[in-house]
């Protein structure tokens, strides 16, 4: 499978590792050429650190754990440098690592466990009220109603007819759409809607002029009638 990240450059690698809450403490050169960046990252909850070591042209990391006063010393091999389990395989040396340090394993994993949660709630986006939604949705279709020229009634009835509520009163009719179909194109349905009123209107005044026509034939049929019984 190719790879979806970009090219890890020391800058990048610097970012990604403190977002991740480690600390640069040294780098190894070749030739003038950083080849391994050196971090580190202190665990309250087991009162010591793990380090971390990342191969700059293989983009692999190392994790491992070192404690000389009880001569315990963890690793793990090196993997990918965006692996997606990377927060288990921390959570894995933590547990090790409260092994080692004789911390009650238990205690860690909820700890840890509380840490994840909290980063977790960090990066969750507040949940937007009813009224934002349909303010977004109705941003949505005025702007494209303006860009095609779409009278402001046909967007409002668009409008009117997808913001219904559920039973429950907490979704629109366009979100439960969406959650059934995976998606909602409001573009795209705003131009359907628009093609089934033209076809409607054009119907309707077909059909009009229909009985427009039929009644002027009838009303020629009772005048020459008349203009046969005067004679």
């Amino acid at each position: 499978m190719e790879n979806q990240h970009p090219q890890l450059t020391e800058k990048l690698c610097d970012e990604t590792m403190i977002a991740r809450g480690y600390t640069r403490t040294a780098s190894t050169e070749s030739k003038g050429k950083k080849t391994m960046l050196h971090y580190v990252k202190t665990n309250d909850t087991l009162g010591t650190s793990l380090h971390a070591q990342v191969i700059m042209e293989s983009e692999q990391i190392m994790l491992h754990f070192l404690e000389l006063k009880l001569a315990c010393y963890l690793s793990t091999h090196t993997f990918d440098f965006w692996h997606k389990d990377f927060d288990r395989f921390e959570e894995v040396m933590y547990v090790y690592a409260g092994l080692c340090t004789e911390k009650n394993v238990f205690d860690i994993l909820d700890e840890y466990a509380v840490q994840l949660h909290q980063a977790e709630r960090k990066t969750e986006a507040p949940k937007k009220t009813i009224e934002e939604r349909k303010r977004e949705f109705w941003d949505t279709i005025a702007s494209y109603g303006k860009e095609k020229q779409y009278t402001k009634q046909m967007c409002l009835d668009f409008y009117n007819y997808w913001i219904q509520m559920n039973d429950g009163g907490k979704k629109l009719r366009f979100e439960i759409e969406k959650s059934r179909k995976g998606v909602f194109d409001t573009k795209g349905r705003l131009r359907t809607w628009k093609s089934n009123e033209e076809k409607f209107n054009s119907k309707f005044q077909t059909n009009a002029e229909q009985r427009a026509d039929k009644q002027n034939k009838e009303q020629r049929a009772v005048t020459q009638v008349n203009k046969k019984e005067l004679f």
